[in-house]
């Protein structure tokens, strides 16, 4: 199996694209911990067609800020995987410490987790919802108690 292919069975799978060079600073750590903690999760695992998730996320910065919250979720056919956009505005985690920025980031991916959830009612894709919540909030647990 090549690199792509393991890359679209990850459960959630996370693009970041940073507003400013000093977001960098703050968020490229966070982004790499939290991708290492979700990446030996399979969406086979817990979706009957789908192979997971994807969140392409966008923190606000000097050169580029972005209105807070999610976007709509959308179904990428091609890769068989539900994504949506997250923007995380500069005011949001601006003048915080690394600890607060940590929580917000998990709150703000936390906060696609049911609008995923509900498309995937809705298309009768969960194999076991329990056991699927429970890694995705567990792995955000994880990810909280990460040292800074």
């Amino acid at each position: 199996m090549s690199d792509d292919q393991e890359q679209n069975h990850i459960l959630l799978s996370m693009n970041t694209v940073l507003g400013g060079p000093e977001v960098s600073e703050y968020f490229s750590p966070l982004f790499r911990q939290i991708c290492m903690i979700f990446t030996p999760f399979e969406g086979l695992d817990y979706l009957k067609t789908l192979t997971g998730f994807s969140l392409w996320i966008r923190v606000g910065g000097s050169l580029a800020d972005y209105s807070s919250g999610p976007g709509p979720v959308r179904l990428y056919k091609k890769e068989k995987r539900l994504g949506m956009s997250l923007n995380i505005g500069r005011a949001d985690w601006e003048r915080r410490s690394v600890s607060e920025i940590r929580k917000v980031y998990a709150s703000a991916i936390s906060s696609c987790f049911n609008p995923l959830l509900k498309r995937c009612r809705r298309e009768g894709e969960i194999i076991d919802e329990d056991r699927l919540i429970e890694v995705l909030e567990g792995n955000i647990e994880l990810f909280l108690r990460e040292p800074d």
